[in-house]
């Protein structure tokens, strides 16, 4: 099948993205580094194999180079229709040929499993379900020759072949990927709530991101549905998958996350891996531009306190490396500079409401906590003198 999930086309977003100079990383020995950008990027991008179906007409040349120009996404429209039954003998494929074919009006609506016409009634007077789709690609002009609109995208069911056609080559386009998002959307969220298996759910959820990562579309929904079915799953399933399945989850969340803040049940189940593997590498090099983000961005913590405990577990976790005051000291200086030319003034008001906050509720958990004996009770204090230590020391760099 032309147009199977996760086989998409390469293509380059052209708007702004907020980066890092650099990120931490963690060496053979223990030691916390700084690593350029490009080596996370390396390790995080999955494979992706390019589709037959895609249209290269929404290319165009920057200093010599193919940029994939990005459109809207599509929910409805006027559209020519044409529905052809498969011919089963060479005395119907005359009889269906294109000289013979006429062409409908019908205003169409994208629906969340099937293609509709206002109408109701002619070659749309059934939806086309998207679950019935064997087949769909852009359709050569030169074979539409009986039309004025010359740009077509030929749909195959089970029962008949659909032609629809419109006056432009970008709106050709412009149909033609938002008809493969609505598909592959509802397949990617149909597999992702039956699957059982974590390695077919981690599979999954990479190739529906990767999807989301190169269609050329640009609509806040292509980012934020592969949030919300993660999230969805994630709050489903988290105690049951595996460690490897959780830091090659935090992997392919990676790309996702450049431009949109990670959820609620997201930064549960970060913060639930900053507390089980503080010294794991994937924390490091992936949550570090994540909280830089959360940081440099973030307006109220009042309405997501989850997003503040990730940011503190994030940091309880650079306390725990190999000469952690250092690190985290390092950290700060990094994402803020001093207060009268950072280029991000939120960085010192957030810090201070997340280390504030910290130490309130260590006070708090203090006064309600019960130690059953000696060795338990010093064991705690140990743990919590290194936090309020660590916080302090942010509030004073």
């Amino acid at each position: 099948m032309g147009d199977r999930l996760g086989s998409t086309s390469n293509s380059l977003s052209l708007n702004p993205v907020d980066t890092c100079n650099a990120y931490y990383s963690l060496s053979q020995d223990g030691n916390t580094t700084l690593t350029s950008p490009s080596n996370v990027i390396a390790a995080a991008a999955a494979p992706t194999t390019a589709s037959s179906t895609t249209s290269s007409t929404l290319c165009m040349l920057i200093d010599g180079r193919p940029i994939q120009q990005r459109c809207k996404l599509l929910n409805d429209g006027l559209m020519q229709i044409c529905r052809v039954p498969h011919a089963r003998n060479i005395i119907e494929k005359i009889r269906f040929s294109r000289f013979l074919r006429r062409w409908e009006d019908h205003h169409l609506s994208l629906e969340h499993t099937e293609i509709l016409s206002n109408t109701n009634e002619g070659y749309m007077d059934r939806p086309i379900l998207y679950t019935s789709i064997e087949d769909m690609c852009p359709w050569s002009k030169t074979k539409m020759i009986d039309s004025k609109y010359r740009f077509c995208i030929r749909i195959v069911t089970n029962e008949c072949i659909y032609f629809l056609q419109v006056g432009t080559l970008y709106l050709r386009d412009q149909w033609f990927y938002s008809l493969q998002w609505k598909r592959n959307k509802l397949k990617f969220e149909r597999i992702l709530r039956s699957a059982n298996r974590p390695e077919i759910l981690l599979k999954e959820m990479t190739h529906m991101i990767d999807f989301a990562m190169t269609i050329p579309i640009e609509d806040v929904e292509i980012h934020q549905f592969p949030l919300e079915i993660i999230s969805e799953i994630l709050q489903q399933q988290q105690c049951n998958l595996p460690r490897f399945v959780h830091e090659n989850v935090i992997v392919s969340l990676a790309p996702l996350l450049e431009k949109n803040y990670p959820s609620p049940e997201i930064c549960d189940f970060f913060s639930r891996h900053c507390r089980d593997s503080p010294r794991s590498q994937i924390v490091i090099e992936m949550f570090t531009p994540v909280v830089q983000r959360i940081l440099k961005h973030n307006t109220d913590f009042g309405k997501y306190p989850r997003m503040r405990v990730f940011v503190q577990e994030y940091l309880h976790a650079l306390n725990s490396q190999n000469d952690g005051l250092h690190v985290v000291q390092e950290f700060i200086k990094r994402i803020h500079g001093p207060t009268m030319i950072c280029p991000f003034p939120r960085v010192l008001s957030n810090f201070v409401s997340v280390c504030l906050a910290a130490i309130y509720n260590f006070f708090e958990d203090r006064k309600n906590f019960r130690f059953e004996d000696k060795d338990s009770c010093r064991a705690y204090e140990e743990e919590t003198e290194s936090q309020l230590i660590c916080y302090t020391t942010m509030l004073q760099t």
